[in-house]
């Protein structure tokens, strides 16, 4: 995630990188790759008068790969697409109303499951395709 893009040029035996799926090619033809990852985020946020901390943890990744022959590799996945999760409370004063609070909340996220394959046409070069099914929930609410 904090590399910018370069996941696009990887190519590992030793990881899936479902940024390129031609990049399955480098799986050994006897192996069995797995990886697996976590995504947490602690947030400390200060003003003036108050303070709050936040602590969130999820699932980063979840992906197979695996030969199918020599030239077809093949991987599968669970990702992250997106993640929401906040809590605000603004005030506002209303001539006619006088104080009013709104509180804004929103929580969810959308996970992408995905299939892909990767097939070498000769030496040195290899072609891919990823299919994906995005699915989830995001949560908004507003009240006063």
């Amino acid at each position: 995630m904090s590399m910018g893009g370069i996941s696009y040029g990887l190519y590992s035996p030793y990881f899936v990188n479902s940024a390129n799926p031609a990049s399955y090619a480098a799986f050994d033809s006897l192996s069995f790759v797995f990886d697996a990852g976590l995504h947490s985020r602690q947030s400390n946020l200060i003003t003036q008068s108050i303070s709050q901390s936040a602590n969130h943890t999820s699932l980063g990744n979840l992906q197979f790969g695996f030969p199918v022959t020599r030239w077809w590799k093949s991987s599968f996945g669970l990702l992250p697409y997106s993640m929401v999760g906040y809590k605000m409370l603004d005030s506002k004063v209303d001539e006619n109303a006088g104080n009013t609070n709104f509180l804004y909340e929103g929580d969810g996220g959308i996970n992408q499951f995905y299939i892909g394959n990767s097939v070498t046409l000769f030496k040195g070069f290899s072609v891919g395709f990823n299919m994906s099914y995005l699915f989830g929930t995001i949560n908004r609410s507003c009240a006063t």
